[in-house]
């Protein structure tokens, strides 16, 4: 079964845009899959080549002309970072074709993929980011994902939706957003995580650094998972880890470079000057995170003392997928500062700072929006916000800020 997804118009459109679209995400998010529907509807009768295949891939390596030559385009050259002899040739054969569309890319190692990209084909390329499935793409299915910051637009999005149970929600955050889990009937999903943790560190990770210990890797993986939505600590994983900080580090950037976790930094501007430093810290995916953290079940999870830091991870991943998914421009950040005032998300645009506070709660009050009156002092104007919670009411809080239900997103 196939599941639509947001960014298939932006697909379109940079198809038609550019010689080269590049996919990057990690591994089973379901990029090839994504691009061979694109291609299907299209009918251009692109071909698909995967670098997984080890003959294929060594023929890219040590004969990547040949290898263009091949395989003529439409072409669609799956986990290309394992050829980055190819970025050049490529350059060459889209300057002397100089067609929209001739080739796609995928890539689940986005940093290495990104340094070929950045060297030889800067100009040529539209880059897209593909995560998990959003809660839009599964459940809601909205034209414009993200929040809604106004009455209207919100209360609209909450009455086109039948609102899940508190235990539906909640599984929402246990299974996570991998295709597979979504599409597969009473899978295992300690079997699925096993092996997917398993897989990238046979195949990714000991592929960029290829000594690695799994087991200490393992371990690892397992304490950052514990500090997710946290700020960035290298020296409290190292000391948990039994790891140096500069192995700490690299290992970090790998988790970072196979776009495991991801960070958000911190809001500040010149009259902010209080404010802390340190980027936190997010998993890509809840359902990942719990298997982790050995949560296994939705009553595990009501339980857990990681409730909290598995509710905002999921809630700022929708968050963040609604803007890589449209491909909206401006930054976010996340705002805190030494006198103990916290703002969970914070979108810039062009105008304005949108603040948004993300709580567990079921009755949300006014009290919890206090803090975006420190954004007031800043150099941009504070625009709209809200309040993401658990209860299914749309309602105004100030004059700037809403409440917007969780599943709304």
């Amino acid at each position: 079964m196939y599941i639509q997804r947001d960014i298939e118009r932006r697909i379109a459109e940079l198809t038609r845009q550019f010689f080269v679209l590049i996919l990057t995400g990690p591994r089973q998010v379901g990029k090839t899959t994504l691009l061979e529907r694109v291609s299907q509807s299209a009918g251009d009768n692109r071909t698909v080549i995967t670098l997984d295949d080890l003959e294929i891939r060594a023929f890219a390596r040590t004969d990547p002309k040949g290898f263009l030559t091949a395989y003529p385009p439409p072409l669609l050259i799956d986990e290309v970072q394992y050829a980055p002899e190819l970025f050049n040739y490529l350059k060459m054969e889209v300057d002397r074709r100089q067609t929209e569309g001739d080739y796609w890319l995928t890539g689940s190692q986005s940093y290495r993929l990104m340094q070929g990209v950045s060297e030889s084909l800067a100009g040529r390329i539209g880059i897209l980011q593909l995560g998990a499935m959003s809660q839009n793409e599964l459940y809601n299915h909205f034209t414009d994902p993200g929040p809604s910051y106004t009455m209207l637009e919100a209360q609209s999005r909450a009455d086109a939706l039948d609102p899940p149970t508190r235990d539906e929600f909640i599984g929402r955050i246990l299974k996570g957003g991998m295709p597979r889990v979504q599409v597969v009937d009473k899978l295992d999903l300690r079997v699925y995580f096993d092996s997917y943790v398993k897989s990238y560190l046979e195949r990714d990770v000991r592929y960029l650094e290829p000594q690695v210990s799994s087991a200490g890797f393992l371990k690892f993986l397992h304490v950052v998972a514990a500090r997710n939505t946290q700020l960035l600590n290298v020296e409290g994983i190292a000391r948990d880890a039994q790891l140096s900080a500069y192995q700490t580090r690299a290992w970090l950037e790998i988790l970072e470079t196979l776009g495991i976790i991801y960070y958000v930094s911190s809001y500040s501007n010149n009259l902010l000057s209080r404010t802390v430093k340190a980027p936190k810290l997010y998993f890509f995916d809840t359902g990942l995170v719990c298997h982790l953290l050995e949560i296994h079940s939705v009553k595990a999870l009501q339980v857990s003392q990681a409730f909290g830091a598995l509710y905002e991870n999921y809630l700022v991943n929708q968050l963040s997928l609604a803007r890589t998914n449209s491909a909206v421009a401006g930054d976010v950040y996340y705002y805190r500062d030494y006198d103990a005032r916290e703002i969970d998300w914070v979108e810039v645009d062009e105008e304005s700072l949108h603040p948004i506070e993300i709580k567990a709660t079921n009755n949300p009050s006014s009290h919890l929006a206090r803090s975006f009156r420190v954004l007031d002092k800043g150099s941009v104007a504070r625009g709209r916000g809200a309040v993401i919670s658990m209860s299914s009411e749309v309602r105004a809080l100030d004059s700037r800020t809403i409440t917007l239900p969780a599943w709304c997103l």
